[in-house]
């Protein structure tokens, strides 16, 4: 089975590009299978890469404290906010089944964009489209918690002297 293969029907933008087009973006992935509770990306890390998950589960966890933030799936991107703000991780990435992952490194996208732009734009698109659900999840947790931390009145103890 080739790369291509793998990543059709499964990671959405693959759809939308031609077949020429696939076939040279599926130069940049490279595949690795991780298995259960592995770590893919540690908090603090350089953000050089993005990653498409093919199968599998896995956690978006803060560290401190140790809470998982979002879980993602096949079809999903993730990495992009470190890779795009050339930051270090904010969180952890880790497996919760067996996982195939495919990684594109900086430096092999924006080549790729260079020498396709058309291509590379389509791409940038669908990696945007992800960033903003996430935000927009993001966005609904944050009211949820605002307005559970407004309501929450603690009992007053009566003053004493």
């Amino acid at each position: 089975m080739t790369t291509i293969d793998i990543f059709e029907g499964v990671i959405p933008f693959f759809s939308k590009l031609d077949e020429s087009e696939r076939s040279t973006l599926v130069d940049l992935v490279e595949l690795k299978n991780y298995d259960p509770d592995e770590t893919i990306i540690d908090s603090g890390s350089l953000g050089d890469s993005i990653f498409l998950i093919y199968s599998g589960l896995v956690n978006v966890k803060m560290r401190h404290p140790d809470k998982t933030i979002y879980q993602m799936r096949s079809g999903d991107c993730f990495g992009e906010m470190a890779f795009f703000a050339g930051t270090r991780r904010s969180a952890d990435v880790v497996t919760l089944d067996h996982s195939l992952i495919g990684e594109i490194t900086k430096q092999s996208l924006d080549e790729y964009i260079t020498q396709r732009p058309s291509t590379g734009c389509k791409i940038l698109y669908h990696m945007a489209e992800g960033l903003a659900r996430r935000i927009v999840h993001s966005n609904h947790e944050v009211h949820r918690l605002n307005t559970h931390l407004t309501n929450y009145r603690p009992p007053i103890e009566p003053y004493e002297r």
